[in-house]
């Protein structure tokens, strides 16, 4: 009986540390394919902010086209 319990402990040990890198393993997995989802998006929304950007004018604002009469005397 003590033979036994001797012999299956480091089995045991052995089972355990690969359930751990396992587990590991799917982490990690789990996290790069967040990772990747994530800058999907970042690079989808500065795509579009870069086409509204084409789509209007930029702003002149120092630029004047009408002049206000109301303060002229």
């Amino acid at each position: 009986m003590i033979a036994l319990k001797t012999d299956q402990e480091p089995q045991i040990q052995e089972a355990e540390m690969n359930l751990e890198n396992q587990q590991q393993e799917f982490d990690e997995e789990d996290h790069q394919d967040q990772i990747i989802l994530l800058t999907r998006k970042l690079q989808r929304m500065i795509q579009r902010s870069n086409q509204y950007r084409r789509n209007f004018p930029a702003r002149k604002e120092n630029m004047k086209t009408e002049t206000d009469t109301s303060q002229v005397t």
